[in-house]
């Protein structure tokens, strides 16, 4: 027997002796004071109403002792009514604020019923953001000429870093890990949007002790597990920042809102390169870039301070610098059509 019901049995036999000695204390005073003389037939007719109300208590206390479980939980109208109500209001609360419940579905939330409405819309899965009739050496070259304020040699020394890492190719995997994984730089990228790569698994550890690499014949250490992006953002922290900025881009309210997120999208990553620019961690190599005298200047400052990949030459970056810079020309032809062969740019002649 459930302990709430035992309770309910010991008040109801509480009450019954309470009330029943009442009545009988009652019965015995009348009695006495009759003694001796004939009852009125009222007098008779209130003996008559005492003993019913005993009859009445004593069926009510065999009634709670039989009762069990649900049927005494339904006799207790009020608590199952005030249950009742609030279970109600609180279906059509979570009907009402969350998406896709049923009678939002059918329009009754919304003042519509299914028949005025018709059969229900499916929800279309959003699109990747398409770029017809723009290159993204383009899209990179106007971005950044806005950010330097038309400074070409800072605008170009960026670039030259950025087509050696990855020929303008926001998506592009690292060829290394191309071969590696056994998987082409659109596959790659689809996986990482769709979450077969997760997060997780896209940032990796970056710590020596857990990634794949070597340490060469200078004593550099070689990451060779996964640089992804225009600047083949390898680093942990480089390849984080990468992925939330992507993130909020592609949010609710974001730039890239009503589009699917897309890791490799060009427009993104774009912003995302002027948006290192300007933070405060590397505004002071921004600063560098902008004073920078000429392309291999520019080229060098941006591999010091922010890139720091792998230097085949062991020279601190300078001979690298000057390999990259030799692309001047061929960016700022493909992105303007022209040449500016007014400007003395080191490393700038044709071949």
């Amino acid at each position: 027997m459930p302990p709430e019901y035992e309770t309910q049995v010991k008040k109801a036999e509480a009450n019954y002796r309470k009330r029943t000695e009442h009545y009988e204390r009652l019965l015995a005073r009348r009695n006495e004071l009759l003694a001796g003389r004939e009852r009125a037939p009222e007098e008779d007719r209130v003996v008559k109403l005492l003993n019913e109300a005993k009859i009445r208590e004593q069926n009510r206390l065999a009634m709670v002792k039989k009762d069990k479980g649900l049927k005494y939980f339904i006799r207790n109208r009020r608590l199952f009514t005030a249950i009742a109500v609030v279970l109600v209001l609180s279906f059509l609360f979570f009907e009402w604020i969350l998406p896709g419940t049923h009678l939002r579905k059918s329009g009754l939330l919304d003042g519509k019923s299914s028949e005025t409405t018709g059969s229900v819309t499916p929800v279309t899965e959003k699109e990747y953001k398409t770029y017809d009739g723009m290159s993204e050496d383009r899209m990179l070259w106007d971005h950044l000429m806005e950010h330097f304020h038309d400074n070409k040699v800072a605008v170009i020394g960026v670039m030259c870093n950025l087509k050696a890492e990855s020929r303008f190719e926001a998506g592009n995997l690292e060829d290394y890990n191309n071969d590696l994984w056994s998987i082409d730089d659109d596959a790659y990228t689809k996986k990482v949007n769709e979450k077969a790569i997760d997060k997780k698994d896209f940032l990796e550890s970056r710590n020596r002790d857990d990634t794949n690499g070597y340490y060469n014949e200078n004593d550099q250490w070689v990451n060779t597990d996964g640089g992804y992006g225009y600047a083949q953002y390898t680093a942990y922290e480089k390849k984080r920042d990468l992925y939330q900025f992507a993130e909020q881009w592609f949010a609710p309210g974001g730039p890239g809102d009503g589009y699917r997120f897309n890791i490799g999208d060009p427009e993104m990553q774009t912003a995302f390169v002027v948006n290192l620019l300007t933070s405060d961690e590397f505004s002071d190599m921004d600063y560098m870039i902008r004073d920078a005298d000429t392309i291999v200047d520019a080229c060098y400052i941006w591999l010091k301070y922010y890139e720091k990949p792998y230097d085949p030459y062991g020279d601190d970056y300078y001979t690298l610098a000057f390999e990259r810079a030799a692309a001047a020309c061929e960016i700022e032809r493909n992105c303007t059509g022209v040449v500016d062969v007014s400007k003395d740019y080191e490393v700038y002649e044709e071949e």
